[in-house]
Formats: C-alpha cells, sequence, structure tokens
C-alpha cells in the first residue's frame, strides 16, 4: 500500500521511508534524508530529487558525492516507480510495481520457514485480489480513488443494521456523519493532549 501510495504522490515521505530499503538495496536512512532535503530546498517530488541529474548534485554530511552504491540505490527505487500511474489500470500497476520491486524475492530470502512465507505471500495476493475486485466495480477508479476508499473503510461498513450502537476510536469516527456521537472520558489533559496546550 505504501509503494502504491508513493507512485500517486511522490511527495509523501512516509510512504517513501516505508518502501526506498524494503527489499534491502543500500537505501540508508541518512541517504533519505538527503533526498527529502534536497527535493525540498528544490521544490520538487522525492521521484524528481532520484533522477541522475539530480543525484550528482546530493552531497553527503562531508559534503562529498554520494556513493556509487548510494547512487545504484537510488536508480533501483527510480526503476520501481517509473511508472505513470494515472492511465494504467490499477490492477496492472499493483501487479507491475511489485514485480519490479522484487518483493517476493525479498520475503522468500527474509522468510526461510515455509509457513511465514506463505502467509505472507497470501497477505499480498488478498490484496491484489482486493484491488482488482474493486477496480471490477469501479472501472474508471484510480489509484488515489482505492488508497481514499480503503483509507475511510472500517469494519463497522459490513454492519448492516442501524438499530446498534458502534464502539469506536475518536479518530474512527471522523468523517462518518453520526446522528448522535458521545464521547466518554474527556478528563483534562486526555482531550486535548497536554502535548497539544
Amino acid at each position: 500500500l505504501a509503494m502504491l501510495r508513493f507512485a500517486c504522490n511522490p511527495r509523501d515521505g512516509i510512504s517513501f521511508h516505508r518502501i526506498a530499503n524494503k527489499p534491502a538495496r543500500g537505501m540508508s536512512d541518512p541517504l533519505i534524508g538527503r533526498l527529502e532535503t534536497f527535493a525540498e530546498q528544490h521544490h520538487i517530488d522525492l521521484l524528481a530529487a532520484l533522477q541522475d541529474c539530480n543525484l550528482e548534485f546530493i552531497r553527503d554530511e562531508k559534503d562529498k558525492a554520494l556513493s556509487d552504491a548510494a547512487i545504484r540505490a537510488c536508480r533501483e527505487v527510480r526503476h520501481i516507480f517509473d511508472i505513470d500511474p494515472a492511465p494504467t489500470r490499477l490492477p496492472a500497476l499493483a501487479q507491475e510495481i511489485l514485480g519490479r520491486s522484487r518483493y517476493d524475492d525479498w520475503l522468500k530470502a527474509r522468510y526461510t520457514d515455509p509457513t511465514d512465507y506463505e502467509d505472507r505471500s497470501r497477505n499480498i495476493n488478498e490484496l491484489l485480489n482486493a484491488i482488482a475486485e474493486f477496480s471490477r466495480h469501479n472501472p474508471r477508479a484510480t489509484v488515489a480513488d482505492y488508497l481514499q476508499s480503503i483509507a475511510l473503510y472500517t469494519e463497522t461498513d459490513d454492519i448492516k443494521t442501524d438499530n446498534a450502537v458502534r464502539l469506536m476510536s475518536l479518530h474512527a469516527s471522523k468523517g462518518l456523519e453520526f446522528d448522535v456521537v458521545y464521547m466518554i472520558g474527556l478528563e483534562h489533559r486526555i482531550l486535548p493532549h497536554e502535548k497539544a496546550l
């Protein structure tokens, strides 16, 4: 999902952090930080920062050019997302990104116990099936449409009756437009949290 988010929005630093070094490719935290700083200073997205023409200007903490290994890691990440997500059908895009990232090979190498690998591989297949199902019901849907739909989806969406009390967090209730919401436990310094004051 983080890969799809980044493909849809190359300015998404949180998703970039999650996927830049998974599978491991030598993309260290300091390198990710330098890429983010460079992108911010030059008002470009992270995918643009990964272009060769920009990599030659990015320096390490000692003001040296990036090492060959760092440049190779940047090129690998750029290759994964060198796709325009707009015209690509959603299931095909998900499959393409998954294939380019060699994520399945990484899972096989990381989880040597066949049961562990199968569980994780099954999760990926379920995600791909869910994407395909969403695409069947929404043939014109974009990556952004899918990501928005799963961000708003909760288990309470499966409940068909209105004659019930639903228990959820404050954050889960946002945007659901209930007629009545009871908020319990609003002691001072809990909401708003003391760090917000």
